[in-house]
């Protein structure tokens, strides 16, 4: 069996309201995860046109050719990214990152299952969904059912919860029945070899998490009979399959005549569930969702779900023969190492978009109904939930076993530097990598509005103005969305500042709303590093309704930038600190966690996101943060200023936190570390770790200037 693997939820589903008006909503997501319902406008018949163009025979398409049209044919890439940017919108897209973000902390998968109701949604192909292309990746082609960072299925709307218990359990290998059925009136088709890939697979792993038995030519009262007496999990058919008006039928043989005798999917369905069937496999054609079906007609896979079989495999449209041989020998290959389903078919489709080429539709073919309550072997990788309890990071753990005991009262100076690699010591007497990385980017407080005019240093002198630092070969901006815009070449010295304010005026000097109908001015036009810097000087100065509209400027193509989402997070932030009902801490982390996302190494987007964790209470996610911080500034060797010292002074109040609620035995020396960070911050930078300076920063909130007060009690 392989490792268990952490796995997280987020499950979505989509209601017909009539028309072309759909409701969004989540449905299970992880705690922390915000809930998300929006009601929708979808150009629905346009995708189902163009998925029945993706989707026609070559040979219908010659001898029943479309219209001429002057529209560009469809491809995957832009329907699969255009279904992504319908799904995930406002709240539940919002929601979507959030999860994404405590997914990526936890080094773990997100399974994204998506509910579909009604006749028409379920006929398009969700499994070629695609994020919009980030940077320079906008011809790549990677669909989310391709990655192992999601697994998505789908799942039965309104069957959730039936016949989705019992199976072996995740220590006990799989019984599974393979059904290859060939009447002599079908076309022949290579299932003795879909056998043998099959076995082979299976062989290869000892223990196998999957004993196997071939029934061979079966009819009705053979398979029945091999159902009921074998105590199966799994059932796997190959063979032919067609829509039906009883749920799809399914082609066995007669023993007699050797032809076809028909099974429906109904009865199918009622012979598995009442045989505690787990899951069916179908390497059949159409015995899934079909863009082709007449509204009578049912397919295999609809007719077992609705009826509450767990799990569900099942084809879309017909597949050549080397195809399902392909896909049956990757399945099983990872079924064998010990993967969960939705793991295993994520893989199988990668490896037939590798086998056959992105402009093949094979890999997007396999539909997979997972029933969200189903706990069995097929689900069986989901990591004990022991360590999410746990109190303390595993960052902590060897220093805590390491730690000496505790003393009473707060360590000389002269032990300072060997308690402070006690605490990091990963950061000590490491060499600087080979590749160089960002400076980072300082963060400076924002002043009260009646401080406003004054200003303060940028840190690369007081006579330079706050424009723009042109970075790079290729011209890109870094932008620096807070306080005093310190922004450095990768690696190298900055060039010299160009000066493009306001008339030639530095911004200190410019009223809030002629600073405003500047920054919507730069941002209609296009540049975004003047405009974030004018909504920066803005924000710096607390004019927070100048800010806000300078920001609805901003082009919709352009809000998942980094520094976009940063300085939307820091309006969230300070709105909210002062009791605005429109925003809350929550969106805040929102945009810190899209802004560390797409900008993993910037210490400033760490440091904030630590304290909208800490603000939530995510307290070993918000220490996370900012021990990433903290590495990527030791690795920086950014100037000496007091923002540098952020982290260090939110980790104190983290590891605080942990000692109000570890172990006896650990709180002593949690509380001794921190206090060693606190110390270490005042003595770098007494003034600006003060009260009264906290209260003037934009970051920290009352509770955590009272907090920070009580380390020194």
């Amino acid at each position: 069996m392989g490792e268990a693997m952490k796995i997280l939820d987020f499950q979505l589903s989509v209601t017909p309201l009539g028309g072309d008006r759909y409701l969004i909503r989540t449905e299970k997501v992880e705690p922390g995860v915000p809930l998300a319902e929006e009601q929708v406008d979808w150009p629905v018949e346009r995708w189902l046109n163009l998925t029945r163009q993706l989707m026609a025979d070559p040979l219908v398409q010659f001898l029943q050719p479309e219209p001429e049209s002057h529209s560009p044919p469809p491809d995957l890439l832009t329907l699969g990214q255009d279904l992504y940017h319908h799904l995930f919108t406002a709240t539940v897209r919002d929601s979507w990152i959030a999860a994404q973000s405590i997914a990526y902390h936890q080094q773990g998968s997100l399974r994204l299952r998506l509910g579909l109701k009604g006749d028409r949604l379920p006929c398009l192909p969700w499994e070629v969904l695609q994020a919009p292309a980030q940077g320079n990746g906008g011809g790549r082609f990677r669909p989310l059912a391709t990655g192992t960072d999601v697994l998505f299925s789908r799942y039965g709307a309104g069957t959730i919860g039936e016949g989705a218990t019992g199976g072996q359990g995740a220590n006990q290998p799989l019984k599974e029945l393979m059904a290859i059925a060939q009447p002599q009136d079908q076309q022949s088709l290579t299932l003795s070899q879909e056998v043998q890939h099959l076995q082979q697979e299976l062989s290869q792993a000892q223990p196998t998490p999957i004993t196997l038995k071939i029934l061979e030519q079966p009819g009705r009262e053979a398979l029945t009979q091999a159902l009921e007496q074998g105590n199966y999990d799994l059932f796997h058919y190959a063979g032919h399959s067609a829509l039906g008006s009883t749920g799809g039928d399914l082609a066995l043989v007669n023993p007699l005549t050797g032809l076809t005798e028909s099974l429906t999917g109904d009865d199918l369905a009622g012979l598995l569930r009442n045989n505690g069937i787990q899951g069916a496999i179908f390497n059949s054609c159409r015995s899934g969702p079909n863009i082709f079906a007449q509204p009578q007609e049912r397919n295999l896979a609809q007719a077992l779900v609705q009826q509450g079989v767990p799990a569900v495999l099942a084809m879309a449209e017909a597949i050549p023969d080397a195809v399902a041989l392909t896909l049956t020998q990757l399945l099983y290959r990872n079924l064998s190492l010990g993967h969960p389903l939705d793991l295993c078919v994520s893989r199988m489709r990668q490896g037939l978009l590798s086998a056959y080429g992105s402009g093949q539709l094979y890999w997007a073919l396999p539909i997979l109904y997972l029933n969200p309550m189903l706990h069995s072997g097929l689900t069986y990788a989901i990591a004990s939930t022991e360590a999410e309890e746990e109190v303390i990071p595993a960052w902590l753990k060897r220093e805590i076993a390491q730690a000496p005991e505790p003393v009473n009262e707060d360590p000389p100076d002269d032990e300072m530097a060997a308690l402070m690699g006690e605490i990091f010591p990963n950061l000590n007497g490491e060499a600087p990598p080979a590749k160089a990385e960002p400076t980072p980017i300082i963060i400076k407080p924002a002043p009260k509005p009646e401080e406003s005019r004054r200003g303060a240093s940028t840190g690369v002198g007081r006579s330079r103005p706050l424009w723009p630092y042109l970075v790079g070969g290729v011209g890109a901006i870094i932008l620096a969305i807070t306080g005093g815009w310190l922004i450095q070449q990768w690696g190298a010295d900055p060039p010299d500042v160009v000066v493009a304010s306001p008339d030639g005026d530095d911004f200190r000097e410019v009223s809030s709303e002629r600073l405003t109908s500047f920054a919507i001015e730069a941002l209609n036009g296009g540049d975004l590093t003047a405009g974030l810097q004018a909504v920066t000087a803005l924000l710096d100065r607390n004019a927070l309704p100048f800010a806000e509209s300078a920001l609805a400027a901003i082009a919709a193509d352009q809000l998942d930038q980094p520094a976009v989402s940063f300085l939307r997070g820091r309006l969230a932030w300070q709105a909210a600190l002062l009791d605005n009902p429109r925003y809350s801490p929550s969106d805040a982390r929102r945009y810190w966690e899209t802004a560390v996302k797409g900008a993993p190494n910037n210490a400033n987007y760490q440091t904030a996101l630590g304290f909208a964790y800490y603000g939530e209470g995510l307290i070993n996610l918000a220490n996370q943060a900012w021990y990433e911080a903290i590495a990527l500034l030791e690795q920086q060797s950014p100037p000496d200023d007091p923002e540098t010292q952020m982290p260090y002074a939110g980790l104190a109040l983290g590891l605080t936190a942990l000692a109000a609620e570890a172990d006896p035995s650990q709180a002593p020396t949690l509380t001794r570390q921190a206090t060693a960070l606190r110390r270490q911050v005042l003595n770098a930078h007494p003034r600006d770790f003060q009260t009264q300076a906290l209260s003037q920063h934009w970051l920290w909130t009352p509770a955590m200037i009272a907090a920070w007060e009580d380390l020194s009690s």
